[in-house]
């Protein structure tokens, strides 16, 4: 899907970019999604494609298990 990135928070480093990307949609709606890997601009038009996780889990549950920011 074509879309705009509207902002970018890479709270969890630049390198490599880890966080969230909110992008306005062809019908004009926000969405605000987690990336990692790809580094986006804001204002820049991009085509991504997104994923949602299917599992009935808790916030917490899903991005709370990494209290020391470790990262690989």
């Amino acid at each position: 899907m074509k879309v705009e990135v509207l902002q970018v928070n890479w709270f969890l480093g630049k390198d490599p970019p880890e966080g969230t990307v909110t992008v306005k949609t062809k019908d004009g709606c926000p969405i605000s999604a987690f990336a990692y890997g790809e580094d986006f601009t804001e204002g820049e038009a991009v085509s991504v494609e997104i994923c949602s996780i299917n599992d009935d889990l808790a916030w917490n549950t899903i991005f709370g298990e990494n209290e020391n920011q470790e990262k690989n």
